[in-house]
């Protein structure tokens, strides 16, 4: 018996090795040696950053496996890291943001221990949760009165950042709290194995690999709409309920990211902004550990940060301005205190659980699908299991407030402008249950990608999108898994799951033991079908849509290996991580959402941080822009339309959106179908200034010919020119006339015959 198991055990591990090894020489072949990163490798950039990442990977490794004392390992780890970051001009941003998250955490406590008087195993996750949906509430409310400018919610910020050190310090000083920051089991690092503290490194270079980076791979949302908070959120007295007069989708999806970063949206880097998306990052890395603890061993909790840590789809999202990162947190915050409700049975973790869950609605639009997926599955089970109690104390109800307010003035805010608190595929769900869509905004729904095909064509069609997601993006249409890819770790734990049906598994412990793994089955399930449902219906999948997915699929697939009875097995299977994690090091480090290569370029002397604006206007300056740059810098609440390249004219420092913005599938073309209903737009949108970039239009174009009839018409007006770019002040009230003929010729002169165009 003992040697026909151990005879299955190495079938199935060499099956295993076998299927991951073609799988892995495929995606290399395919998508590095001869594919779209081919060209990336060969760069010198690339080489360069291998070695540095070699060199940084055995520093830190020394750190914490050659140092015995647990404090001089963090110290010289944190020098190691201090040192990195500060040589790729990043370290200042790092710290603020850090600041500002630890300042959020702030405001969570003195909320939690004093205000509502919940208590928890761990509250660092809740303070964070609490005191970002306080923040949040807070420049909300400073907006519907007329204070939402940047500066007043930054000295906000400033006086209350006294008030919660003031307070935290004496509640530490009357021994009621260790500090927001507390998180129970950080300070057993020196009781870790030399394997775990090899872990640990290896998760502390994917972070510092992300950072080396994050001043050069700014990526095309980013630039379209997350860094330009300081303009499309701060544009007038009511701040984000000032209406911006832009029409696409983008421009009123629930903003709450944006809202809780606005004091650092102003400065001059962008990474300050993606530091704190980079910071929460660490914080999914942590929790998810923390997750894992409560369903596996040490060693095996540790697999999921690592796995995690070697995952494009989750690691680039950490310096994207795009919300993905804090909402996945939320997600894993929800996941935990429903977790902890499991095991402790403490109404106040429930509760947490819910306001994580409302807190996340206000973060993305996808959220109000997995998040509730998560959240109601989760109350399915309980339950089931006749585990819901719902007896808590008033102060531990009346936490959920502040996540409830925060929903409730973040979706007003897109009521407000749109006419439906949602807006994405939901806005037509809400007009049928009575709500009506504003001018000039459409109704968006599910696009019900290839509903007209047949069975076989939709099953074909799903299997290839499946394959692309999962084991090998290629093409057009998987551009944008690519670069968000799970990169071959969920087919491997697919795999394992697999071969675990022929293979003896431990029983878990009775009591927490058996119900946590119910509950992961329960969860994971329903995510696995919603996902197949959006791959097979969405007509453009992004890999991010499933990072959710992603770590869900680690904890139970860590879970697994981790049960299983033979420890023979268990070790190869480890083993077969090495490769899998030399070729998650290769792709994390190839692809970004803005297609960068290497790190950017190190420099010893230097103020701390990239100067993305100033880098803005010499680009402009060199393209012929620096006198229209000037005009529009005048007022930052100046109102453009853009003629241009997107997002490059949105550069512009004021509230500019492009001729794509309003015409794209995100926008409403009929806005643009004639010179009236563009006028008609314009004066909605309290336009200002319509730019037009050097060379962009042609004569046999529609937007040329709408210019030219809205400048014949006298609404645009005072046509000036730059080297070919043009800018034209918009007057709703001018007339056809003498005026109007020789702006026309102007334009006709400077922009078309290409007079004085050359720079």
């Amino acid at each position: 018996m003992a040697e026909e198991r151990k005879t299955r055990e190495t079938a199935i591990s060499l099956a295993i090795a076998a299927v991951l090894a073609v799988l892995i020489a495929a995606a290399a072949d395919r998508l590095v040696l001869r594919g779209i990163y081919s060209w990336a490798s060969h760069t010198s950039e690339y080489r360069e950053m291998l070695v540095e990442l070699a060199v940084l990977y055995f520093l830190l490794a020394a750190s914490l496996c050659l140092v015995r004392r647990p404090l001089w390992k963090l110290g010289l780890t944190a020098a190691v890291s201090a040192v990195f970051l500060w040589c790729h001009v990043v370290l200042v941003p790092m710290a603020v943001a850090a600041a500002y998250v630890a300042y959020l955490a702030g405001v969570g406590y003195l909320l939690r221990r004093c205000v509502f008087q919940v208590r928890t195993e761990e509250g660092c996750w809740a303070d964070f949760l609490l005191g970002s949906a306080a923040v949040i509430t807070a420049f909300c409310l400073m907006s519907a009165l007329g204070i939402g400018a940047i500066r007043f919610l930054r000295a906000f910020v400033a006086v209350t950042a006294v008030l919660v050190i003031a307070g935290t310090a004496l509640l530490c000083r009357r021994g009621r709290g260790n500090g927001p920051l507390r998180m129970a089991g950080m300070g057993g690092i020196g009781a870790c194995s030399r394997t775990q503290l090899l872990m640990i490194a290896f998760i502390l270079l994917m972070v510092l690999l992300e950072a080396g980076r994050m001043n050069i791979s700014v990526d095309f949302d980013t630039l379209w709409y997350s860094v330009r908070s300081e303009y499309m959120l701060d544009n007038g007295p009511l701040g984000i309920y000032e209406n911006m007069g832009t029409v696409s989708l983008v421009y009123t999806y629930s903003k709450g990211w944006e809202v809780l970063t606005l004091p650092l949206c102003d400065l001059p880097s962008h990474s300050f902004l993606l530091s704190f998306n980079l910071i929460v990052m660490c914080g999914c890395l942590l929790l998810a550990w923390r997750i894992a603890l409560r369903y596996m061993k040490a060693g095996w909790a540790l697999t999921v940060p690592f796995l995690m840590a070697g995952m494009p789809g989750i690691m680039n999202m950490g310096i994207s301005g795009k919300s993905d990162s804090v909402t996945l947190f939320l997600q894993l915050i929800l996941l935990f205190y429903m977790t902890e409700y499991i095991c402790r049975r403490r109404t106040a973790d429930l509760i947490l659980s819910f306001g994580a869950l409302l807190l996340s609605w206000t973060m993305k639009p996808t959220a109000l699908i997995f998040s509730t997926l998560v959240f109601g599955m989760s109350g399915i089970y309980l339950l089931a299991a006749r585990k819901l109690s719902l007896r808590g104390k008033a102060g531990e109800w009346l936490s959920v407030l502040p996540c409830g307010a925060a929903l409730l003035l973040i979706w007003y805010r897109t009521y407000l402008f749109v006419g439906v608190p949602v807006t994405s595929v939901f806005s037509g769900i809400f007009q049928k249950i009575g709500f009506r869509v504003k001018y000039p905004f459409l109704v968006w729904s599910l696009p019900g990608y290839g509903a007209k095909e047949t069975v076989s064509e939709s099953v074909r069609q799903l299997l290839g999108r499946l394959w692309g997601v999962f084991c090998l993006p290629e093409g057009d249409s998987m551009s944008r898994v690519l670069i968000a890819w799970c990169s071959l770790i969920v087919v491997f734990l697919a795999l394992v799951w697999l071969g675990s049906l022929f293979l003896p598994k431990q029983k878990p412990a009775e009591g927490n033991g058996q119900a946590l793994l119910r509950y992961g089955r329960t969860l994971l399930i329903p995510l696995i079908l919603g996902s197949i449902y959006s791959i097979q219906n969405l007509k453009q999948v992004d890999g991010n849509y499933f990072i959710l997915l992603y770590v869900t699929a680690i904890l139970s697939g860590c879970g697994l290996m981790a049960r299983l009875e033979s420890r023979v097995m268990q070790r190869r299977l480890k083993c077969l991580l090495i490769p899998l994690t030399l070729f998650n090091v290769m792709m994390v480090s190839l692809s970004n959402l803005a297609w960068s290569v290497g790190f950017t370029p190190v420099q010893w002397i230097h103020p701390g941080y990239c100067d993305h604006e100033e880098q803005q206007y010499e680009e402009m300056v060199e393209s012929g822009n620096e006198q229209i740059w000037n005009i529009l810098a005048a007022d930052p609440q100046t109102r453009l339309i853009a003629f241009g390249s997107h997002p490059k004219s949105l550069s512009f420092p004021c509230n500019v959106q492009t001729y794509t913005d309003i015409t794209s599938s995100s926008g409403n073309e009929a806005l643009a179908e004639s010179a009236d209903a563009f006028r008609e737009y314009m004066e909605y949108a309290g336009t200002d200034y319509i730019y037009v970039e050097a060379g962009y239009l042609t004569e046999d174009q529609w937007a040329f010919r709408l210019l030219g009839d809205s400048i014949r018409a006298g609404i645009l007006t005072d046509v000036r020119h730059e080297y070919g770019n043009v800018i034209a002040r918009v007057d709703l009230g001018g007339r056809p006339g003498e005026t109007a003929d020789q702006n026309f010729e102007t334009f006709q002169e400077f922009y078309v015959r290409g007079s004085g165009t050359e720079k």
